[in-house]
């Protein structure tokens, strides 16, 4: 079954899709905490990552960006349902953003129906200040999720966790954490939610330590690596933004275009 907004957006508002939601966005939550600096942080999410932008960075400057193989939908972010709108159409992988103007990206429901992972993430890489991080969320090739059509990560491209590395490094950007989630089957998976959710925490905690590999999502956060300056020689690797000029550039006092 192939995912679209829409599809999306009635998984995350089921029931399983809110089970799924509370722990993936435990583990995100793990590697970039809310914290009241984030009103000076850019965040920005490529794929559908709506639901995590909403609830756990509300007070950043947040923009979700939606590739045109999944729509997009308007949403002004948490808060103010008639505000600018903060979603845009992007012809993915390009990314219409400016260099070294994004403090966070995250991509999930993405990377896995990307037309080409490698430029994606020469992307984020290009649009990150220096520090920035990238976090990436991915059906695991191994776990279970990944061969459910049932799920939101039942199509596209599964990825090893061995996979994700080689990836990450191509593009320069340094794997400096992993967690995973998700390690039951998704039928089993629910029966438990339902029947104890306890008992499901338990299991979750288990499976990160005693069955990592087996984790249904895959949860990697990169650092953007710089080079240091050489003198009197240009980077041979230094890439031109498709499409011209970024369409817009996040910050405190702009909003992005309308994406319909």
């Amino acid at each position: 079954m192939h995912y679209d907004v829409i599809n999306l957006r009635t998984f995350y508002a089921g029931r399983l899709g809110r089970q799924v939601y509370d722990v993936v966005a435990a583990r995100l939550a793990e590697f970039w905490p809310t914290a009241k600096s984030d009103k000076h942080c850019r965040f920005t999410a490529v794929g559908y990552g709506v639901p995590y932008l909403e609830r756990l960075w509300p007070a950043g400057d947040i923009t979700a960006l939606m590739p045109a193989h999944l729509g997009v939908h308007r949403w002004a972010g948490p808060g103010d349902p008639n505000g600018a709108n903060k979603t845009a159409l992007i012809d993915e992988p390009a990314l219409p953003l400016a260099d070294n103007s994004i403090d966070r990206v995250l991509l999930v429901h993405c990377l896995e129906h990307s037309s080409d992972a490698d430029i994606l993430l020469a992307e984020a890489r290009r649009v990150l200040v220096p520090g920035g991080r990238l976090m990436v969320v991915v059906p695991n090739r191994l776990g279970w999720w990944s061969r459910s059509d049932q799920t939101a990560w039942g199509s596209g491209q599964p990825f090893s966790p061995a996979q994700i590395k080689t990836l990450l490094l191509e593009a320069e950007l340094v794997p400096i954490r992993w967690t995973g989630c998700l390690f039951l089957p998704p039928l089993l998976w629910q029966a438990m939610a339902a029947f104890s959710p306890y008992l499901l925490k338990v299991t979750e905690k288990i499976g990160r330590f005693a069955f990592s590999r087996l984790c249904g999502l895959t949860i990697v956060e990169a650092d953007k690596l710089v080079h240091a300056p050489v003198k009197g020689r240009k980077s041979r690797r230094r890439r031109q933004v498709l499409g011209g000029k970024p369409a817009f550039a996040p910050n405190a006092n702009s909003s992005p275009q309308t994406g319909g």
